[in-house]
């Protein structure tokens, strides 16, 4: 289990680098996505996430779902996140916005415990990197799209995780750099030892 401190740090970098934005909104995949990097994979997956209409008010089931479907199918290449804001009049508070996150955390967390034995026991820096890549991607996209990352973090290597750890666009270079840094940080912790 991360500790509160970790939580703290995973919170302001996904702050940081995911851009929280409290309106559906296509990623750069042409995902749905709400909050901070939340997926929505279908129309009845968005019907479960409480959005509210410019008053507060609840918005309809039925309306959530015509939303998610016209946003569905509105994407355009190179069209900032920010932009789909004219394209939907409903939105979510900053409680769901936490508390969506958090359900994320919690599942990425089981997730990589399952992945990596002893995940509990890493040093902090590199639970700080786990989460960052996992909460980017996916636990399987990690495990399927960076196995020598994968296999140097259970080795121990972290000077070889931080060589496998760069992530293309449109992950910026001050994200990767983040996560290297971290995994560089480790391994000079580690031969002071």
């Amino acid at each position: 289990m991360i500790t509160a401190q970790e939580r703290r740090q995973i919170v302001r970098k996904l702050i940081e680098f995911e851009a929280p934005l409290n309106f559906m909104y296509l990623d750069t995949k042409g995902l749905v996505t709400v909050g901070i990097g939340h997926q929505i994979f279908s129309a009845e997956d968005a019907q479960q996430i409480p959005f509210l209409d410019k008053a507060g008010k609840p918005v309809p089931k039925v309306e959530i779902r015509r939303q998610y479907e016209f946003l569905k199918n509105s994407f355009l290449p190179n069209y900032k996140a920010i932009s789909y804001q004219k394209l939907t009049n409903i939105h979510i508070s900053e409680d769901t916005m936490a508390n969506l996150m958090d359900a994320n955390l919690q599942d990425i967390d089981r997730q990589l415990k399952l992945l990596f034995h002893g995940f509990d026991n890493y040093p902090s820096n590199i639970r700080l990197v786990l989460f960052d890549m996992a909460y980017n991607g996916g636990v399987n996209k990690l495990k399927i799209g960076y196995p020598k990352f994968i296999e140097a973090i259970r080795k121990g290597n972290w000077r070889a995780a931080a060589d496998e750890s760069h992530r293309k666009w449109p992950i910026r270079e001050s994200r990767n750099q983040y996560v290297k840094d971290l995994l560089m940080n480790q391994e000079l912790l580690d031969m002071a030892k």
